[in-house]
């Protein structure tokens, strides 16, 4: 495991066979973090939480990013 720190802004490159997959710090608010992703669609992404066989309550949420209004300005956010 590798372990980075970053700071509000900056960002990670990962290098995968389909293209690069850069991992951004988005915004950092206290407990709040914004994370940006941008991959190639052949690259799915899945929070871990909701995959893990032992809760099948939680599904990975598949956004279609433009249809969907999936992110907010760091202002809209409430604690």
């Amino acid at each position: 495991m590798s372990l980075f720190t970053r700071r509000e802004g900056q960002s990670l490159v990962l290098t995968t066979s389909d293209g690069p997959v850069e991992v951004k710090l988005a915004y950092l608010n206290g407990e709040h973090v914004r994370i940006e992703i941008d991959a190639p669609r052949s690259v799915e992404v899945i929070r871990k939480e909701a995959s893990r066989p032992d809760n099948p309550e939680e599904t990975p949420l598949e956004l279609d990013v433009e249809q969907q209004p999936w992110w907010h300005h760091p202002e809209d956010m409430t604690a």
